[in-house]
């Protein structure tokens, strides 16, 4: 089986300019090291304390969770454990490097006590983290604090007021409203999404000061969620650029304007631009053809297409336009709080999944897209997934439109997905901007 360990966590994604001074200082202690092995230099007990002190300094700065407690804040105990370790072992070696025994550094009847010494501290510093840390296990509020009302408004004033776990925890991607079962009802939560399954120290209460009380809501943590891929691939009953022949997708639905004498294919536009971050900024693109996959018949030019950090979208003119009958879908609308609560169902006709079905999930979200190598923060994400926390849509899906299953009411087209949601963009923001209608 294949070792995937890394020397840094996967979750951090630049080396610090300290960590990389660490990496240096143990690389240049252990050098001077191995030179000591030949002729050229002979170390003395002093200096070798020094390239020892110089080295566990170079550790300090290249893994910083050393020195951290549960919280992933500075810990003064692991601090104070850490520098009093080095003195013992810089004494040692400064006054016994060149020393036969033990007995010529004075320590052969006290040396189980400076063990003792040693590991007590150890002890110690670990007594009190445990004492100190923020609880992890219970999914429910602490008997100490009360819950916070059950409503919306103030899950959302909790995430606020922490939001700089996003910073204190680099595999955090986000905080969000969500909704958990508890006692077989749904209760608002605050859903904390990780890129990996690091959950150590991740609180799952939030504390919210409400007229000065601290209250606690319930947290539901995410793990394993990653970065989202923008979903265009061959094959299905799909859509592509005929022009480029490049990789396909969704047709999702079709739009009108006010007169209904026009008609247009929905769908992405890293559908049309072959998964590339390309932004024409709406009309200034090419015209090219869009053609159906399956049977390469040409549906019309493409006609519009944007591409930002909070769309990715584009529509296709469609000829033809006297055989299109109503779509029958019922009004669109905007994922509100009670979709949250309530999990939604929604479903989806996908060229790849072509009886789509999942929940809502979180709204308001911003998630990191690759559009090949080039990674985009796409922001007012609606995620939906399944049950089983498994993204409902796959390669192909992109332009898919997504209504609730009983309401068959339009809320959104999808345009990524990393393995447990799939990324919506809402339709009630897609129609604003380009002002057009679903027919």
């Amino acid at each position: 089986m294949q070792d995937d360990r890394k020397l840094l966590d996967k979750s951090t994604e630049k080396v610090t300019y300290l960590q990389i001074l660490g990496f240096v200082l143990i690389a240049a202690g252990v050098v001077c090291i191995l030179i000591s092995l030949t002729p050229v230099l002979t170390l003395t007990g002093e200096c070798l304390s020094v390239i020892f002190f110089i080295i566990m300094l170079g550790v300090a700065f290249s893994f910083p969770d050393l020195l951290q407690d549960q919280n992933q804040g500075i810990s003064t105990m692991r601090l104070v454990t850490f520098m009093m370790i080095n003195v013992i072992c810089m004494l040692l070696l400064k006054i016994g490097w060149l020393q036969p025994s033990l007995n010529g550094i004075g320590i052969n009847a006290y040396w189980m006590g400076i063990i003792a010494f040693v590991f007590g501290a150890k002890a110690t510093q670990a007594y009190f983290e445990s004492k100190m840390a923020v609880p992890t296990t219970s999914g429910l509020p602490t008997a100490a604090m009360p819950a916070a009302p059950d409503t919306a408004d103030f899950v959302k004033k909790a995430i606020t007021q922490n939001a700089n776990l996003i910073s204190k925890f680099p595999n955090i991607i986000d905080i969000s409203l969500g909704s958990m079962t508890i006692a077989g009802r749904n209760i608002y939560c605050a859903d904390i999404h990780l890129s990996n399954n690091g959950v150590t120290g991740i609180p799952t209460e939030l504390q919210v000061d409400i007229n000065g009380t601290p209250h606690y809501v319930p947290v539901h943590i995410v793990p394993d969620v990653g970065s989202g891929t923008a979903h265009a691939a061959m094959g299905g009953n799909a859509i592509k650029n005929a022009t480029t022949n490049t990789a396909a997708g969704t047709l999702g639905c079709v739009l009108t304007d006010d007169a209904k004498q026009s008609f247009f294919g929905l769908s992405c536009c890293h559908v049309f631009t072959g998964n590339k971050w390309l932004n024409y900024n709406g009309y200034n693109i090419p015209k090219d053809q869009i053609c159906d996959d399956t049977t390469g018949l040409v549906l019309g030019n493409w006609s519009y297409g944007l591409m930002n950090t909070a769309f990715d979208i584009a529509y296709t003119d469609i000829a033809g336009a006297g055989q299109i009958t109503p779509s029958g879908f019922a009004a669109e609308r905007d994922v509100n709080d009670d979709d949250i609560r309530n999990k939604t169902a929604v479903s989806f006709r996908g060229a790849t999944t072509p009886h789509g079905a999942g929940i809502i999930s979180n709204y308001q979200c911003t998630r990191p897209v690759y559009y090949g190598l080039q990674q985009v923060n796409i922001s007012n994400l609606i995620l939906i997934t399944t049950a089983a926390n498994i993204a409902p849509s796959h390669a192909g899906d992109s332009g898919a439109l997504v209504y609730t299953t009983t309401g068959n009411e339009p809320i959104g087209m999808i345009i990524a997905a990393d393995t447990v949601f799939s990324y919506v963009i809402p339709i009630t923001s897609i129609l604003a901007i380009t002002g057009k209608y679903i027919y």
